[in-house]
């Protein structure tokens, strides 16, 4: 399945928009002159059974989600993607965690999905930008997706990496030099950056002024 940007096609087994005027990138940016790495599409429905040991959020109570957004609310959303076969629509709704963006008025989502798990990013248009990982990629640090364009105010990206349990937080490095953490909830750290910032995982770096100048980025990978 793909997603048209203005100035980019981003390709992905795991990728699936219900929305307009945003992309997700899933994975892994990365710059021209490196090739896009492989792209893993995460198997079934039902969630391992290794997952729901290695992600405590899946097995938390459920909280009230400030934003009236439910479990069966994702499902209708995301119901052409689980027809089309791809983990974002085949994700184990009823798991679901809401988890709060830094900066953002609605929640982002994280659910299992066969060997891995999914995030589902709040679309300011319309609906959710969502990607899947696998419990390796999350155990690695290297699971997060990325919202940008559209109706985000400029010069803001919304990024939101899995971390597994007992995980070091990702690291915000802002311009002045100065590092701050973003907050991790279920398993999950999601916020409205700059994309002028750098986030920091033990598995990755990312540069969100990619996601400012969407040519610099080849390829995506989940």
């Amino acid at each position: 399945m793909s997603l048209k940007h203005p100035r980019i096609a981003l390709t992905c087994l795991a990728l699936a928009v219900a929305g307009a005027g945003t992309a997700v990138a899933v994975g892994a940016a990365v710059q021209s002159d490196q090739p896009p790495p492989e792209v893993h599409a995460v198997r079934g429905a039902q969630p391992d059974t290794a997952v729901i040991d290695g992600l405590g959020a899946f097995r938390e109570p459920l909280a009230t989600v400030s934003d009236g957004s439910s479990q069966g609310k994702l499902e209708r959303l995301l119901a052409s993607a689980a027809n089309d076969g791809l983990a974002v629509g085949n994700a184990d709704f009823d798991l679901a965690r809401a988890v709060p963006v830094v900066g953002w008025s609605a929640e982002a989502w994280i659910a299992p999905a066969g060997d891995g798990a999914c995030i589902y990013l709040p679309d300011p248009v319309d609906g959710y930008g969502a990607g899947c990982s696998t419990l390796e990629q999350i155990d690695a640090g290297k699971a997060y997706s990325v919202l940008f364009g559209g109706g985000l105010p400029q010069g803001k990206v919304m990024i939101a990496f899995l971390v597994p349990d007992g995980g070091e937080a990702p690291r915000v490095v802002h311009t002045d030099g100065s590092v701050t953490s973003l907050a991790v909830r279920s398993n999950l750290a999601a916020g409205l950056l700059s994309s002028t910032d750098k986030v920091e995982t033990d598995g990755a770096g990312l540069d969100l002024s990619l996601f400012k100048d969407p040519t610099k980025v080849r390829g995506v990978s989940g």
